[in-house]
């Protein structure tokens, strides 16, 4: 991200089409990228595994508070952000019910609230990174709110404002997130078979649902279309999709990670559980425990009337799993989208105990779990997450680099460590593009294949003793 905000800086928004860059304007860093996406004719890459609000959100916030883009000031909103989310949830799980129960409604939103902040991955995403599926999260939860909203208006006035308020977050969400498309979809569906509410309000809000996410995909479309066509852009998101959704075999699949591999789905089991621990076990436990006792009819009644919010929230981060499997597993963030509905249904299951059990026992036990849930947080983040890296052997490679490279030459380098994805950290470190290369050998075949002249080659093995620099120049034809 922050490569990209200082592309546009550099160069102008516009003249980057308002689209993620990934690549230097040295000369020697043009066509030369270790993870091609889409290639303009002027040989930058540019990200577009996403659609690209949340680069120009984040970007636009910055410059009307006249904040430098830097590392800090990417986590303080980010965490402000969550901090959002976590409100919505409070506010759906609160104002989901009577309002005469408002003293009842306080506990379970808070319960929801303290879950949705304290759930590991999101927190820890949140906190340490910072990517669409994040802003998408916020889009679709605010989003969430405000449907809700409309399945409880009274009134058709008071609907209609609902609808355009939830229309107009369905639009960001879709320009921000695939998670926009799902929601849409479930959506629609959902209101064409809610036949309790006025046939002419339903269409209304499927009209605009629709308007909403089809105008941000078109958007986007055009957007990324300006950089090197659409034949160039269906290829590249067809390659990317080929290499996310686990759907294809293992050459086409992302460390050969699909469906079909039995590994990718022990690597999705710690990814869910970061997700789930702990509060969510101890869910899944309270409501075997009131199953065995009670049978299925209260659990099955209760699921029943809470079906509209059951199915916004569950299906459409269900399908986000499943078409992207394989980042899924890649990827934490990935996963994280079934937090809110893990939040959700422990606030209405806090709800239900309410009203079935003494207030009093309910509360203290339920305020004991919460901060287990904190405690434990901070346990598995201790554990999981706060690994101390050490990257001065990286950064050391990148000051060598940024010292020893003319602009015109393209940086190749063979690099041995323990670290994952070292040229991602050494390019922003160094601020050149460059590309992997085993050998000499594959040095001038790379350099020949761009359609360079010249190329600077460096050997780094850990730890950094000493390094090995060779340069070549390709005589003219």
């Amino acid at each position: 991200m922050l490569t990209t905000f200082e592309n546009w800086n550099e160069r102008g928004i516009t003249d980057c089409h308002f689209s993620p860059i990934q690549t230097y304007n040295h000369p020697g860093d043009k066509h030369a990228a270790y993870y091609k996406r889409l290639e303009s004719a002027a040989g930058d890459n540019y990200f577009v595994s996403f659609p690209p609000f949340t680069f120009m959100f984040t970007y636009g916030i910055f410059k009307l508070f006249h904040v430098n883009p830097d590392r800090l000031s990417i986590q303080l909103l980010n965490m402000f952000l969550h901090l959002v989310s976590a409100v919505f949830v409070y506010l759906i799980v609160f104002n989901y019910y009577n309002k005469k129960e408002s003293l009842k409604l306080a506990l379970p939103a808070l319960t929801a609230f303290v879950l949705y902040l304290f759930i590991p991955v999101l927190l820890y995403e949140h906190i340490v990174v910072y990517f669409p599926e994040l802003l998408g999260h916020v889009w679709w939860i605010i989003a969430l709110y405000f449907t809700m909203k409309w399945f409880q208006a009274e009134d058709a006035e008071n609907r209609k404002r609902q609808a355009i308020y939830t229309s107009i977050l369905i639009f960001f969400m879709t320009y921000t997130e695939w998670i926009g498309i799902f929601y849409s979809v479930v959506l629609i569906l959902l209101l064409y078979y809610q036949r309790s509410i006025e046939k002419r309000q339903r269409i209304f809000l499927i009209r605009t649902v629709a308007i909403s996410s089809v105008s941000a995909l078109a958007l986007m479309i055009i957007q990324y279309s300006s950089i090197a066509g659409i034949k160039n852009l269906l290829r590249a998101l067809a390659i990317r999709y080929a290499e996310r959704s686990g759907a294809f075999n293992e050459a086409h699949s992302d460390q050969g990670l699909n469906f079909f591999n039995s590994d990718s789905y022990l690597r999705f089991g710690i990814n869910l559980n970061s997700v789930l621990f702990p509060f969510g076990y101890l869910l899944l436990l309270a409501v075997l425990l009131i199953v065995f006792r009670k049978g299925f009819r209260d659990i099955f009644n209760a699921v029943k009337s809470n079906k509209q919010i059951i199915v916004l929230s569950v299906l459409p981060a269900l399908l986000h799993v499943l078409i992207f499997f394989n980042s899924a597993i890649m990827h934490r963030h990935c996963v994280a989208f079934l937090g809110l509905p893990l939040a959700l249904s422990a606030g209405f299951f806090v709800h239900w105990l309410l009203n079935n059990y003494k207030s009093v026992v309910v509360t203290a036990g339920v305020l004991i779990v919460l901060l287990f849930s904190a405690i434990s947080t901070k346990l598995y983040f201790d554990k999981h997450f706060y690994l101390k890296v050490d990257y001065s052997f990286l950064t050391s490679a990148s000051e060598i680099i940024k010292k020893n490279s003319a602009d015109d030459e393209v940086v190749m380098l063979n690099i041995k460590t323990e670290l994952s994805n070292p040229l991602a950290y050494i390019s922003f470190m160094s601020k050149r593009n460059m590309v992997y290369a085993k050998d000499t050998i594959e040095v001038r075949q790379k350099l020949q294949n761009l359609n360079k002249e010249k190329a600077v080659y460096y050997q780094f093995d850990s730890p950094l003793t000493e390094f090995v620099l060779y340069r070549l120049t390709l005589e003219k034809k």
